[in-house]
């Protein structure tokens, strides 16, 4: 981490400048079924984030890092999770 965090975190940083929030992606928030959970999408300062019906608080938010054509990125502040899978919605 000493040698790349400081990197990632800039290029992270640089990422989020580039990404203004659209008004239209309100459109996504809902509720989610499959067949293993429910997930609740909510719309919190200009984010979509996800809400499980196993959530344990806020701080272990999963979040929705727009990539363009409806699609998204899975982020969590923490790490943990499953970060970086697409999310499409259709």
């Amino acid at each position: 981490m000493k040698t790349v965090g400081r990197a990632v975190i800039k290029a992270k940083e640089k990422d989020t400048e580039d990404t203004d929030w659209d008004p239209a992606w309100q459109r996504f928030a809902g509720l989610y079924r499959s067949a293993w959970s429910d997930v609740h999408v909510v719309m919190m300062n200009e984010r979509l984030v996800l809400l499980g019906g196993n959530a344990r608080g806020i701080d272990l938010e999963v979040y929705l890092e727009p990539i363009g054509n409806d699609r998204f990125t899975m982020q969590a502040p923490n790490g943990s999770g499953p970060v970086g899978k697409v999310v499409r919605f259709v």
